[in-house]
C-alpha cells in the first residue's frame, strides 16, 4: 500500500515545464534539480522520483473489458432493448462527433419548418401550433 495521500492539482505548462507545488514535491521527498521520470500510462502523466517504481493503479485492458462486460450484463432491460434498437438501425457505431452533426441537422431542419408555417400564417401573431410542431404540447388559449 502507498503511504502516500492522493493530491491532485491544476496546473499549466510554462515554457515545455510543469511547475510542481512546494508542498507536492516536500511529500514526494524531491527538491529542486532532483531527477524525476515522467511516465505516460494510459494518457496520464505520472511523475515519480527518479529511481522509484511507477505502480500503475489503471486497470489493464483485459480488466477493462471484464467490467464493461459485467456492466453490460446487469443493465436493466430497457437498456438492452435500446442497444438492440441501435444495432439493427447501425447507430451504435456513429462517434459523439456524428451523432451531435445529426442532432444538429434536424434541429435546424425543425426549426426552418417552424419558420415555414409562421410565415404561411401571415404576421405570426395569429400563429397556432400545429399536430407537428415542437410547441403542439403546450395547451392553446
Amino acid at each position: 500500500m502507498n503511504d502516500f495521500p492522493a493530491i491532485t492539482f491544476k496546473t499549466k505548462l510554462q515554457n515545455g515545464r510543469i511547475p510542481l507545488p512546494s508542498r507536492l514535491r516536500t511529500l514526494a521527498g524531491v527538491s529542486d534539480g532532483d531527477p524525476v521520470s515522467v511516465t505516460l500510462i494510459q494518457g496520464r502523466f505520472v511523475v515519480t522520483p527518479a529511481g522509484r517504481r511507477v505502480a500503475a493503479n489503471a486497470p489493464s485492458r483485459t480488466q477493462h473489458k471484464a467490467v464493461l462486460s459485467r456492466l453490460r450484463a446487469d443493465a436493466p432491460a430497457s437498456l438492452k432493448a435500446m442497444w438492440a434498437d441501435s444495432r439493427r438501425h447501425g447507430t451504435n457505431k456513429m462517434t459523439m462527433r456524428q451523432i451531435d452533426a445529426l442532432i444538429a441537422q434536424v434541429r435546424a431542419q425543425q426549426a426552418s419548418k417552424l419558420k415555414v408555417k409562421q410565415s404561411a400564417k401571415g404576421s405570426g401573431s395569429s400563429w397556432t401550433p400545429t399536430r407537428s410542431s415542437p410547441l403542439s404540447s403546450y395547451p392553446q388559449d
